[in-house]
């Protein structure tokens, strides 16, 4: 290999840049799981002018959409044996995770992506301190509040008993959990199924309730679990448990109110009581994992004053909050948690 050869492996060519300055990719895709594309070819490989015919679009921009979508690997081509017309069909990965009504369609987080365009933006603004114009559809008054909780009890019916199993709750250990902005109380309800005599409280805003009502009724738990209407960075939080839960709270709000936030929750638990925090974590770097330091980002363009936090900055807020055995736990990514040892 020439000097010439080496040098040219090592000279950085801007592939890199191009990639993540356009908005190609993204818009492109977001734009296809709006339209329902995926799960329009989940029955059989269709033509573009079928396609755009099935979802009421005009032909060539369809056309136009649909070879973007072969070139990023989402769609592959093929000839009709029957009609000799190009055709477009789904790709493994689009068939799996695009298709609505398959088990791991994530289509809908998708969709409120596409609505975030405006709110990103804004993101130059929020970073130079003006703030945001556009209102995220996250907000505690976005019409989207409903459908989008809906959507968190859906996946916190799959997470719910993987954070419960790691905190090891028996009638022995928990009578009384606090759930801090619980919504639906899915948590709760699968606090109550690890004992007979454990029972759940849900401390969140009124919109939520109709939710929360829903599900204590298909899960059967009408008399172990309750509903306390309130803001939980102004309100008085309700006192004597055992376990407080605090499930991705902390990076949708800024250091100070979370620090206050820890203290009167810390309030709300027995001598004896834990407290377990589920976050998406950064390292003490803060530079990593990556998608925890993108995350943050997302975090901060729906609402400036918010991010992502170290497991470093948490711990500090419980140690100052009057906590202490605080662990964080390796077998679930994101959960910490810590116990009251004394009284105020």
């Amino acid at each position: 290999m020439t000097q010439d050869d080496t040098q040219a492996q090592h000279t950085p060519g801007p592939e890199l840049i191009y990639r993540l300055a356009y908005y190609y990719d993204t818009k492109t895709f977001l734009t296809s799981v709006s339209l329902g594309v995926y799960t329009a070819l989940a029955a059989h490989p269709l033509s573009s002018e079928d396609l755009a015919r099935r979802l009421s679009l005009h032909t060539r921009p369809c056309e136009v959409l649909l070879n973007a979508l072969v070139a990023l690997e989402l769609l592959r081509t093929e000839i009709d044996p029957h009609t000799q017309e190009l055709v477009f069909a789904n790709t493994p990965i689009s068939d799996t995770f695009l298709v609505e009504g398959r088990p791991e369609y994530i289509g809908e987080w998708l969709k409120n992506d596409d609505k975030s365009w405006s709110t990103w933006g804004d993101l130059e603004n929020v970073i130079r301190g003006y703030g945001r114009h556009n209102q995220s559809i996250y907000a505690s008054t976005s019409p989207e509040l409903i459908r989008i909780a809906r959507m968190d009890d859906i996946e916190s019916q799959i997470l719910a008993p993987k954070l419960v199993d790691e905190l090891d709750i028996t009638d022995e250990s928990t009578h009384k959990v606090l759930d801090i902005g619980g919504g639906s109380g899915r948590y709760g309800v699968e606090c109550c199924r690890r004992g007979a005599n454990i029972t759940a409280t849900v401390f969140d805003r009124l919109p939520v309730r109709e939710l929360f009502d829903d599900v204590v009724r298909q899960t059967g738990m009408l008399k172990r679990m309750n509903y306390v209407v309130g803001d939980f960075n102004h309100d008085v939080l309700p006192r004597g448990y055992d376990l407080a839960l605090l499930v991705d709270v902390l990076h949708l709000q800024g250091e100070n109110k979370n620090r206050d936030l820890l203290w009167r929750v810390r309030g709300s638990l027995e001598v004896g009581g834990r407290i377990a925090v589920r976050e998406t974590l950064l390292n003490d770097n803060m530079t990593s994992p990556r998608r925890a330091a993108l995350f943050s980002v997302n975090v901060m363009a729906h609402f400036p004053d918010a991010r992502c936090y170290s497991t470093a900055e948490i711990a500090k807020w419980l140690t100052e909050a009057g906590f202490d055995n605080i662990r964080m736990h390796d077998t679930y990514p994101g959960l910490i948690t810590a116990k009251v040892s004394q009284n105020h």
